[in-house]
């Protein structure tokens, strides 16, 4: 019985995994029993007696850690030094930097924008470092415990506040301007706002309390420098369009993985050639959109929750189209006027243009996170 919990198969396939890649020799060997033994982990979470979140998390962390290291070893065909005078130790320790180096810090291929998130980082004394980041856990389980009892005991969201017929809200807004009737009252709209920004503060929450728990574990022991851990997350300011939202703020942490996966399968199947031209840049943003709800969808069917399953797919389904729409908006405006120096030159626009900005990605969320969030919730009651 105990090989059916997810931490023993985790146990196993992490060490088995770093050997494989300090010891090219056995690499073919190893490489897919880590791989095996992480199967064993996801499957093991369809039956374990944890909560659901925490099952999927785990089984996300599997399947997103299999991608990493197959990109590592067999698309960017990354080995360990073969110099005769390294060490072991020293090989592990290059294994270590790239093992669970998802972002490919401190390397060439280090994923954008996270360099500008927190230029202080770098800066910090190891010290200072690690207390930032645990006064930082302890401001945000803080937080999140307030969050929780005001919307148990202020909110209390009921049955009836997440009807189907409430996932709509712009369509049913305009038709009751018309009808000049009040089918969406302030209970309604304090329900939306409520579940728009505990969905924008879920995912930034948890992750990034792991995030900063590793960070102060790792740069506490030495093994790691406060530079090698920048914050998760971007700014939320840079988030004026769709896209930047998913590019700028949301979490990078596989963006490299992502990306040279959805650009190998596309080479596989001849539809990319290369990054040049629009229709390459389109194709690739919908490669990764689809692999990313791939991942999403297989680990909530793995732990069983099939409640919502078709809703959450057309969520992602809705923000790949809204970056498709920006990109080909922005394409059109280039090709039909003489668009301004800002826009030209990829420069931050102007105030006006990013109050814009902010509007139209607010209206969106505020629009398509209750689609993925009410038919959860009606589950739950």
């Amino acid at each position: 019985m105990m090989m059916q919990s997810p931490f023993t198969f985790l146990s196993l396939a992490f060490p088995t995994g770093l050997l494989a890649l300090a010891s090219p020799s056995v690499q073919n060997i190893l490489l897919p029993v880590s791989f095996a033994l992480s199967l064993g982990c996801i499957t093991a979470c369809a039956t374990t007696t944890l909560s659901n979140n925490a099952a999927e998390l785990i089984v996300k962390g599997n399947i997103l850690w299999c991608l990493h290291m197959g990109n590592l070893v067999y698309i960017q065909r990354w080995t360990v030094s073969s110099d005769q005078s390294t060490t072991i130790y020293q090989r592990l320790y290059q294994v270590y930097k790239m093992y669970l180096n998802c972002r490919w810090i401190g390397t060439s291929q280090e994923a954008p924008y996270i360099r500008e998130t927190d230029p202080k980082t770098s800066k910090q004394s190891r010290l200072g470092f690690v207390l930032s980041r645990l006064h930082h856990v302890i401001f945000l389980m803080l937080t999140e415990v307030i969050r929780e009892i005001a919307v148990q005991n202020l909110v209390k969201i009921q049955p009836t506040d997440v009807l189907e017929i409430k996932e709509s809200f712009f369509r049913r807004l305009f038709l009751d301007v018309n009808s000049h009737s009040s089918g969406i009252d302030s209970r309604e709209l304090l329900i939306r706002m409520t579940v728009f920004l505990s969905g924008v503060r879920l995912s930034y929450v948890q992750l990034t309390i792991l995030h900063d728990i590793f960070a102060a574990v790792f740069v506490g022991a030495g093994l790691d420098e406060p530079r090698e851990w920048p914050p998760l997350f971007g700014d939320i300011r840079e988030a004026y369009t769709i896209r930047r939202l998913w590019s700028r703020y949301c979490d990078r942490l596989f963006y490299r993985t992502m990306s040279c996966w959805a650009r190998e399968i596309l080479r596989r199947v001849k539809v990319w050639g290369g990054t040049g031209t629009t229709w390459n840049k389109l194709i690739l943003i919908i490669a990764v959109f689809a692999l990313s709800a791939g991942i999403h969808l297989v680990a909530a069917k793995v732990v069983g929750r099939d409640c919502g399953l078709q809703q959450e797919a057309l969520w992602w389904l809705i923000n790949t189209l809204a970056v498709l729409v920006e990109a080909a908006v922005e394409t059109i405006v280039s090709n039909l006027v003489s668009p301004p120096t800002w826009w030209a030159r990829n420069k931050q626009p102007p105030l006006w243009a990013r109050l814009l900005g902010y509007l139209w990605v607010t209206a969106f969320s505020l629009w398509s996170i209750p689609k993925l969030v009410y038919p959860q919730l009606r589950c739950a009651f």
